[in-house]
């Protein structure tokens, strides 16, 4: 509290002890008396009250002084640590903030990868069900052209077997109207013969 510090009692308990220490070094200055190595011991302790004004003024002053600079080393430290304090206070927001920002980024990323694994799934899938379609069609395709290859062959067969027989028709035909033809023929060299025997005869 600067008030206290600043106060009168404040002031004169300072004065005071700053009074002892100078008394006390003043006393370390003298040198021993011979039997006497310390002249001041036991000598009642010298009070500010006892002093001249004028040498009260003086530690009054110093004391003032003192307590400004303690005053003034408090608030650069009460500063500094406040600005450590906003400073960790800072780094720890900085630290929450690029936890959660990373954390996010991870949520983020997660989710890109599952979402890239159901849209691959999704086109595995698609693509499955074209082969199947594909393959269905495949194998219909192959049916038709199996049985239309096997009506076109049972055709190409029955024609050839028809083309066979009315070749083998014609052929006897032939061959009948060849044989007939001979025997017409034999036939007339036979009755010419018997016409020429008769008239011989």
């Amino acid at each position: 509290d600067e008030a206290f510090v600043r106060s009168e009692a404040e002031l004169k308990r300072r004065a005071q002890r700053t009074l002892e220490k100078t008394t006390e070094r003043l006393a370390h200055t003298i040198p021993n008396i011979s039997n006497y190595p310390r002249p001041f011991e036991g000598l009642p302790k010298l009070r500010l009250e006892d002093l001249p004004p004028v040498a009260q003024d003086t530690f009054m002053r110093v004391a003032r002084f003192e307590a400004e600079a303690w005053l003034k080393q408090e608030k650069q430290r009460f500063a500094w640590e406040n600005a450590q304090c906003v400073r960790r206070k800072a780094q720890s927001s900085k630290l929450t903030e690029w936890h959660e920002r990373k954390q996010r980024q991870e949520q983020e990323q997660r989710e890109k990868e599952e979402k890239l694994a159901r849209d691959q799934e999704e086109k595995e899938k698609e693509k499955e069900v074209k082969r199947r379609k594909r393959n269905e069609m495949l194998q219909k395709q192959l049916g038709e052209w199996a049985v239309e290859k096997e009506k076109r062959e049972r055709e190409q067969a029955s024609a050839a077997e028809q083309k066979a027989k009315e070749e083998e028709e014609r052929r006897r035909r032939q061959e009948e109207q060849h044989r007939a033809r001979q025997k017409a023929s034999l036939d007339r060299w036979y009755r010419h013969k018997e016409e020429l025997e008769a008239q011989a005869a």
